[in-house]
Formats: structure tokens, C-alpha cells, sequence
């Protein structure tokens, strides 16, 4: 028998793989900024969903810090930490 389905990890899984992907921080916040403000970006549905994690970063930066805690680090990782800890801070912006 399956057990229920348990909605928040399958959702924090999800933004982990997606940020694991991320190889250019910055930038994805760039473009999920300029998404959510209805810019007409020319992306794919499949590049706009790997922005999700940049649409909910407090959510994003809590299981970045989580795992740091674990010991997690890598340089790539290291900057998406710093990216989610600066937009969290409101110290990101647009060119």
C-alpha cells in the first residue's frame, strides 16, 4: 500500500534538483525577475520552470542554508548561496 503523498518534500526536492542545475545564479534571478514582471522573455516553458527556485527565494535560501549546515559547499553552490542570501537582503537588482 502507498503511503500519502507528502506535498512540501516533493516540492523541496524539486527546488533542490532545479538549483542544482543552476549554473549561473545571477543571471536566473535576473530573468526570473524580469518574468514575474511580465517581460516578454524569449524562454521555453522548460528554461522558465528552473527559474522557480528564484519566484520563492526565501523557500530556495532556507534549504540552501539547511544544507550548508550539513557541510554542503562547492564553489557553484557557495554562489547560489550568496545569490539567494542578496535577493533575501533586497540588495539584488537589475542592470
Amino acid at each position: 500500500m502507498l503511503s500519502d503523498v507528502d506535498s512540501a518534500f516533493d516540492r523541496a526536492a524539486l527546488l533542490v534538483q532545479l538549483l542544482s542545475r543552476c549554473v549561473d545564479p545571477p543571471m536566473a534571478r535576473r530573468l526570473s525577475r524580469l518574468v514575474g514582471r511580465g517581460a516578454q522573455v524569449p524562454l521555453d516553458s522548460a528554461a522558465r520552470h528552473h527559474l522557480a527556485p528564484f519566484a520563492v527565494p526565501a523557500e530556495s535560501l532556507a534549504m540552501l542554508n539547511h544544507l550548508a549546515g550539513q557541510g554542503v559547499t562547492s564553489p557553484l553552490f557557495d554562489r547560489l548561496l550568496r545569490t539567494m542570501r542578496e535577493i533575501e537582503a533586497g540588495r539584488t537588482t537589475l542592470p
